[in-house]
């Protein structure tokens, strides 16, 4: 009985979201921004898919979660795919994901998931201009500037994703997975032991922001970018070097 109550109470909430303009053609401005509130939306969608389902309201839903998301940005042409920066890959790369999981396994399933592969290895490999966010050096740029704390939320954003799709013949580029584990790299070299200068702290000048480590985690489990080997022993080492002294979940 508490499940079908939660059930109907999910159902009614996104029935008040169709309401009052959280759909699918909706102007919301910077979407991005509402990510950083809403992010579970998404990822609540794709657990209670089957109940949406049953309630006729799973196209409806994916046309939401996709015109929200952003998914859009990945269906152009290869050479035309626009450049996205650190605050896309923050809140909602993994909402795009979501959105494409939610379908019903189709060849437009396979094709979203195919284009959305493409345009993120795109989106992550080296960038030499003061767009995009992942630089040949090692840099991450945000704001047109070199800036680890804008950096932190890419790293969290991307790291889990490329696990997801490590394995499978939807992984990124190795380019693109090289440029991504370079910039992990180096803000492990910048911030020995864990904190970077003030002098690259961009609008951050705090002193206290730090090295995060869950991405060192997810790219261990990655692998490595040549398909070599299905852990990448120094991603996994920078962790454990991180964590020194600790014990937790991974």
């Amino acid at each position: 009985a508490t499940k079908l109550k939660l059930e109907m109470m999910f159902i009614d909430l996104l029935d008040h979201f169709e309401d009052q303009g959280w759909t699918y053609g909706s102007g919301m401005g910077a979407l991005h921004h509402h990510g950083y509130n809403l992010q579970g939306y998404y990822t609540s969608c794709l657990l209670m898919k089957e109940s949406i389902k049953k309630e006729g309201k799973l196209e409806r839903t994916f046309k939401s979660m996709a015109w929200l998301s952003g998914l859009g940005r990945t269906l152009q042409l290869p050479d035309q795919l626009p450049s996205s920066n650190i605050d896309v890959f923050n809140t909602l790369l993994g909402s795009m994901l979501s959105a494409v999981l939610i379908m019903d396994d189709t060849p437009e399933k396979l094709r979203y998931l195919q284009n959305y592969s493409k345009w993120l290895s795109k989106n992550i490999a080296p960038d030499h201009t003061i767009e995009g966010a992942f630089k040949p050096d090692g840099a991450v740029f945000h704001h047109a500037n070199l800036y680890p704390a804008y950096g932190i939320g890419g790293f969290t954003g991307v790291a889990p994703i490329l696990y997801a799709l490590s394995g499978t013949g939807l992984s990124v580029e190795e380019e693109s997975h090289k440029s991504f584990r370079n910039s992990l790299m180096m803000m492990y070299q910048y911030t020995n032991p864990y904190k970077w200068p003030i002098s690259v702290s961009g609008r951050h000048p705090t002193g206290t922001w730090r090295i995060p480590d869950s991405p060192f985690a997810y790219m261990a489990m990655a692998g490595t970018p040549d398909r070599s080997s299905k852990v990448d022993t120094a991603m996994a080492g920078i962790y454990l070097k991180l964590n020194d002294g600790k014990t937790n979940k991974w």
